[in-house]
């Protein structure tokens, strides 16, 4: 128990919840700001650095909040100032105007074992903030395509870290930990079942950043020049059309 224990302690005011700002009509107070949790984050420098999922801070016309807790448990809300999309992977890098946070500790997702303890932490159902859940690594190289409910487009996923721990809508872009405490997981997607959830590897994370860092914070990454579409087997066999890759606009 110990050991969980420390982790969470030490993960914990590193872990940022993702909110959306609201405006919301009260007939007899008039408006007032409120927000909606929609996902998890963690702090990658103490100057304000933070990665998520992409899905998580898709919308362009959104303006995003991220809520942190201090090691006494109080919550601190920052505007996000900038977000910084990555087209190839499901992350972002997004900014606070902050000079003090507390980056947690990047692992080495290269030498992971199937069975080895791991610790998600994330803002489950986008309302409990923080939650803890434990359990083991089930499988590596896993790829699926989960759909982006913004834009009901799926994206394919390979080389993903499958865990038991449990992960619920709302944990997306938090930390997958192991018993150091360090980071081996972006936490992204889950399967219609209990207890199989996936997270990216903290190394393409990791190449994300040095990238940004590279870059005069920007992400900069080649394309193909073409936007396309993955229709797997059930959509394919439903709307009778091949299954693969279908190319939806080729990019001047």
């Amino acid at each position: 128990e110990s050991v969980v224990i420390d982790i969470v302690k030490k993960l914990s005011p590193s872990v940022v919840s993702i909110a959306v700002e609201q405006r919301a009509i009260n007939p007899l107070l008039g408006g007032s700001d409120t927000e909606s949790g929609i996902g998890t984050g963690f702090v990658i420098r103490k100057d304000g650095l933070i990665l998520t999922n992409k899905h998580v801070v898709s919308d362009t016309q959104t303006k995003y909040i991220a809520i942190i807790r201090n090691g006494k448990g109080e919550e601190k809300k920052y505007p996000v100032t900038e977000i910084h999309r990555d087209p190839f992977n499901d992350l972002s890098i997004v900014k606070v105007d902050a000079s003090d946070l507390q980056p947690v500790e990047l692992g080495d997702s290269n030498n992971l074992q199937v069975g080895q303890l791991v610790v998600a932490i994330g803002n489950a159902l986008g309302r409990f903030n923080n939650t803890v859940t434990t359990g083991v690594i089930s499988g590596l190289g896993r790829g699926v395509a989960p759909i982006d409910p913004t834009t009901g487009i799926a994206e394919r996923l390979d080389n993903l870290i499958q865990t038991d721990a449990a992960i619920n809508p709302g944990n997306s872009g938090g930390p997958l930990v192991n018993s150091e405490g360090q980071v081996i997981g972006i936490n992204t997607a889950v399967a219609g079942a209990q207890n199989i959830g996936f997270a990216l590897p903290v190394n393409v994370g990791k190449d994300l950043i040095d990238s940004f860092e590279k870059n005069g914070g920007k992400i900069s990454r080649p394309f193909l020049g073409v936007r396309y579409t993955h229709i797997n087997k059930n959509v394919a066999i439903i709307n009778q059309v091949p299954e693969g890759d279908f190319v939806r606009e080729v990019v001047a």
